[in-house]
Formats: C-alpha cells, sequence, structure tokens
C-alpha cells in the first residue's frame, strides 16, 4: 500500500499557535461544499499544518473533508494541525467526512471557529487528544470513539453531539 503524506519542514511548522511566519494553507471558498483539503485517496496523512477556510458566503466549507473512499481500505489520520475559519454562517465545519467507509484518526489538533462542527462523522473516526473551540459543535458523531478531548465554548450549546462508541471517554 503506498500513502500520501502532507506536512511542512521543521523550520516552516508552527509552534503551537497559529503564525503568519510558519507555513499556512489558506483557502477562500468560491462555492458550496469547498474544502481547504479535499481527499478522495485511501491512505492520506496530514500532519503539523495551519490551514484556515474562509467560506466567502458560500456553505458547508471545511477545513479537511473526505468522500469516496474505498470501503474496509483507507486510513486517513491527521495530526498536530491548526485549523480554523473565519465563519459567521453557513455550517462551516473543520474535518468532516459523510462517507461511512472512512476511517480517521484525529489527534493532538487545534479546530476552531468553524460555524458548524468542528468535527463530524461517523463510527470509523477515532478522535483523541484534540481542542475544540469557538465551534457551533465541538463533535458530532454517529458512533466515533473519542477520548481526551476537550471541547468548550460551542455556539449550540453542545459540545458533544449525537452518538459516541460506549468506550470513549475522558472528555471535556
Amino acid at each position: 500500500t503506498n500513502d500520501i503524506t502532507i506536512k511542512t519542514t521543521g523550520e516552516a511548522r508552527h509552534s503551537g499557535v497559529w503564525s503568519n511566519q510558519a507555513y499556512r494553507l489558506e483557502a477562500a471558498a468560491t462555492a458550496d461544499y469547498q474544502a481547504s483539503i479535499y481527499i478522495q485517496d485511501d491512505y492520506v496523512k496530514i500532519d503539523g499544518l495551519q490551514i484556515s477556510m474562509s467560506p466567502n458566503g458560500q456553505s458547508a466549507t471545511r477545513g479537511i473533508a473526505a468522500n469516496t473512499l474505498t470501503a474496509d481500505h483507507n486510513q486517513l489520520l491527521v495530526s498536530a494541525c491548526l485549523i480554523k475559519s473565519n465563519a459567521t454562517g453557513g455550517n462551516a465545519q473543520g474535518i468532516a467526512s459523510f462517507d461511512p467507509d472512512a476511517n480517521f484518526k484525529i489527534w493532538n489538533n487545534l479546530v476552531y471557529d468553524f460555524s458548524g462542527y468542528c468535527v463530524t462523522g461517523g463510527n470509523r473516526f477515532y478522535i483523541y487528544n484534540n481542542t475544540f473551540y469557538r465551534c457551533g459543535t465541538g463533535i458530532s458523531s454517529g458512533g466515533a470513539l473519542i477520548k481526551n478531548n476537550a471541547a468548550f465554548d460551542s455556539t449550540s450549546g453542545f459540545d458533544f453531539a449525537n452518538s459516541f462508541n460506549s468506550e470513549s471517554t475522558h472528555n471535556a
């Protein structure tokens, strides 16, 4: 199996806070449902990036999105990223997949300022050690395993919404 890794060099990597001096991927939507990074390959790792999505009045824009993956043969890894938006409406989402076959592992990220969900996905999502801040909803799931995440200041009043794996623990 071959995989795709998207990362920066050590000199261009952020230090844990947004920096205009570090590498950053900044996208501005021109249509609904656009993403800064849209994954349609089965084995992709995104590590240490700063990603910004400006919805520009478009609906359902996303920082990272995935779709049309091969059933049971994919793994999408997102780690150590800063993902933000300047959305005030339009259901913008930080990390999203509506593909029931998406196997996402999401860890050590800071996702913030999305008008919709910081993360939304299905029962093949494993989400741990993240901070979600000032989104419409922190995490919305159809059975994801979530551990050791902090979600706060959700404008909807729901930091965690829908259903989660019964082994999920230590989330605040």
